[in-house]
């Protein structure tokens, strides 16, 4: 019976070994600076404007970042479209006319907050603090073989407190 190599030493997947190719052309053509490399070919442009619908043009704003990773392009965009949906909830669209109050001011930056602050600064459930330490973090919904490691860290936050 016929001995069967198929896939071995043979090109299993031409495309996929076509478009390896070009990736490593692309790489060389960077000097295999892969900043550069991100910077030529994994742009993501994140561009807020405003279209005056009876003209049919966007006449103000037209304001643009490129980001080189996907992921980070993807999390600013998801952000302002969140902030966006807040500034326009029935309780907040008195903002920017002169009739906001506290509450409306509290509601935005505490929005904004809680996006953008690191788990650290978010306030303790517990004790009030405005720290929560990685085994806090492990308690609150985490799968048991995850909140082993994070417990794990328990002496190396102790001796590590400044870091």
């Amino acid at each position: 019976m016929p001995k069967n190599n198929k896939g071995f030493g043979e090109k299993t997947n031409p495309k996929l070994e076509e478009q390896t190719e070009k990736l490593k052309m692309k790489m060389e053509e960077c000097g295999g600076d892969f900043m550069e490399y991100m910077r030529r070919n994994n742009r993501h442009t994140l561009r807020i404007s405003l279209t005056d619908e009876q003209v049919g043009k966007e006449l103000w704003g037209d304001k643009e970042i490129t980001f080189f990773n996907e992921d980070n392009a993807i999390s600013h965009l998801g952000f302002l479209s969140d902030f966006l949906d807040e500034l326009l909830k029935e309780e907040n669209n008195s903002w920017g006319t002169g009739l906001s109050n506290d509450a409306l001011v509290e509601r935005l930056t505490n929005f904004v907050r809680e996006r953008v602050a690191p788990p650290e600064m978010k306030k303790n459930k517990k004790g009030g603090s405005k720290y929560i330490s990685i085994q806090e973090l492990a308690d609150e919904n985490m799968p048991d073989g995850l909140k082993s490691i994070f417990k794990s860290t328990k002496g190396f936050e102790e001796n590590n407190k400044d870091d």
